[in-house]
């Protein structure tokens, strides 16, 4: 695939980490490969009685999309339309291409995450936590029951969806790393939607001083600092990626 889209015109390689977990394995034998963080969270998450349920009406998708919009608002991510949400229920539900799933305690919905299936392999694809439910691991425990629900169905393969670029930090791959999954630097090509403003991009950048670039927002780590700057040119100058 790397070859093929070389030679596409507007697209640029960039290195990019991904977990994959093998399901062909016990269940016994994938809760032995969890971080002991991660069982623990998920033994607490038990105890305390979240439930997890499969959305199976179209009509529950709103409580997933609030969750997720959730995260994206408090992570200052943009989010798709939940017409995109709406229409992968019509279409890929039938088709048994992608799964739905809601964790709640006490009648309230906790967290939410969404699943694209193909090929014997499960692709986490979204996912959202309410701000108050952090401290009962809903998503440690959505995850295990994803991955759980894998092995039931004999899936073979579950793909993160992703752990951010080699050399920036990035929070949620620490998350994803304690659930025991082999990391891999598969990479992505990334669509340059505006080809001249990514060359004015790369000029700018070499013009200005590091210096400058981090100085502006006293008491925010460098890292950090490059993160949000990355995140804001790209969007700038069309670089297509986040």
């Amino acid at each position: 695939m790397k070859s093929l889209l070389d030679k596409v015109e507007n697209y640029d390689y960039e290195n990019h980490l991904n977990f994959i977990i093998n399901l062909e394995l016990l269940e016994e034998d994938l809760w032995r490969q969890l971080h002991r963080s991660r069982r623990r969270n998920i033994n607490k998450a038990i105890r305390e009685g979240i439930v997890i349920e499969e959305i199976n009406h179209r009509k529950m998708i709103p409580v997933f999309y609030d969750l997720v919009k959730e995260t994206y608002k408090r992570a200052r991510i943009p989010l798709a339309d939940i017409s995109l949400f709406e229409s992968a229920f019509d279409q890929l539900v039938p088709k048994n291409m992608v799964k739905f799933f809601l964790a709640k305690h006490d009648d309230i919905y906790l967290s939410s995450i969404a699943v694209l299936t193909y090929n014997h392999t499960i692709f986490a694809w979204y996912a959202g936590t309410s701000n108050n439910a952090l401290s009962l691991f809903p998503n440690d425990y959505l995850v295990w029951h994803v991955l759980k629900w894998g092995i039931e169905n004999n899936y073979k393969l579950f793909d993160f969806g992703g752990a951010g670029k080699p050399d920036v930090e990035y929070g949620p791959r620490e998350f994803k790393r304690r659930f025991g999954g082999k990391l891999v630097n598969y990479g992505r090509h990334v669509h340059i939607h505006s080809p001249l403003k990514k060359k004015n991009h790369r000029l700018w950048v070499k013009s200005v001083p590091k210096k400058s670039i981090y100085e502006k927002r006293p008491g925010v780590k460098k890292e950090k600092k490059k993160c949000i700057l990355t995140h804001l040119l790209s969007k700038l100058f069309g670089c297509g990626n986040t």
